[in-house]
């Protein structure tokens, strides 16, 4: 889970071993991070690396959380 404090950068996407999370640029300048839980270990780079610490630990997934990418969060602007 990640959450308001989040400040758009690509730290969580560049430490992530497995590229389970994928940070998108899109076309008006914002940001989107999706997960892929099925490339996930649950390493937890991502969440030891976060600058403003927004990323938070969530045990536990619906299966269904796994079928596809989730979409963590959807910022305005571009660090």
């Amino acid at each position: 889970m990640v959450d308001d404090t989040c400040i758009d950068c690509p730290v969580c996407h560049n430490v992530c071993p497995t590229d389970a999370i994928d940070r998108q640029i899109q076309d008006d300048g914002g940001v989107s991070l999706l997960l892929n839980l099925s490339a996930c270990t649950g390493c937890m780079a991502c969440l030891r690396s976060c600058p403003p610490q927004a990323i938070h630990e969530q045990p536990e997934w619906l299966p269904a959380a796994f079928a596809g990418p989730i979409l963590l969060r959807e910022g305005e602007s571009v660090m």
